[in-house]
């Protein structure tokens, strides 16, 4: 194939880093190789870029691509901001069946443990004589302590977890817990609703954030955390620990 002469457009005599193997070759000849030095090339092709015909003809060409590539991963964004926020959704629902199934249920805390108890007896016996609220053996679903006795001398005593038959009765025993603010007692007793674990874990950070002073109060109503920033705010239902930041950092 005859070789093509430059064209003088370009500007730049590339031909000159070009060397052919036979000194002899002709136009009409056919070209049997050709070489070029890599650092020649480099500086060949910078010096092309820094045409500003080629740069406009890149631009033309590129600028189209990357607007359209850019429109691609807004819509992208888009996207996934709309499957986060479903999934997100779906979680929550699937919380609030969890919790549902704990309705019934409540948790104490320190309420003096002794060798061989009937935690049944135990249970009815404080809640009859200390929170005032007629509570009988068979009006309890099950009710045990959560982990093994490792020493009877033990500091802490184990947590109760108790099911009742009624969430009326339920909700009384709740209700009168605040008796529990005036017992003078060297271990204090609490009376919580039984959380899922993920809210467990909301309602600690919860607790901790008014100890801080980030938050002005924190409690449970059925299966639901609330939050207030201030006394003069409104309560909040808190589903995750995304959400109970947002508050915790929000300027009163």
């Amino acid at each position: 194939m005859p070789r093509k002469k430059a064209s003088k457009s370009a500007g730049k005599n590339v031909s000159q880093y070009f060397t052919a193997d036979n000194e002899s070759e002709t136009d009409d000849e056919p070209m049997t190789s050709m070489r070029i030095d890599p650092r020649d090339f480099v500086a060949c092709f910078k010096s092309a870029l820094a045409d500003k015909e080629i740069q406009e003809t890149l631009q033309s060409v590129i600028a189209p691509v990357i607007s359209d590539m850019r429109n691609e991963i807004s819509e992208m964004r888009d996207n996934l901001d709309m499957k986060t926020n479903e999934i997100n959704k779906l979680q929550e629902e699937i919380d609030d069946l969890k919790q549902s199934d704990k309705g019934y249920t409540l948790r104490i805390e320190g309420l003096m443990e002794t060798p061989q108890e009937d935690v049944r007896d135990t249970v009815c016996r404080f809640v009859t004589e200390t929170l005032e609220v007629q509570l009988s053996t068979w009006e309890i679903d099950y009710c045990f302590r959560v982990g093994k006795q490792t020493d009877q001398n033990q500091k802490a005593p184990r947590k109760i977890v108790l099911r009742l038959l009624s969430q009326n009765k339920k909700k009384k025993i709740l209700f009168s817990k605040k008796k529990l603010r005036g017992m003078n007692s060297s271990t204090p007793v609490f009376i919580n609703e039984d959380l899922i674990p993920k809210r467990g874990q909301i309602f600690k950070d919860a607790r901790l954030a008014v100890k801080d002073g980030q938050l002005s109060r924190t409690w449970v109503f059925e299966g639901q955390i609330y939050v207030k920033k201030t006394d003069s705010s409104e309560g909040e239902i808190v589903k995750s620990l995304p959400a109970l930041n947002m508050i915790k950092c929000r300027r009163n």
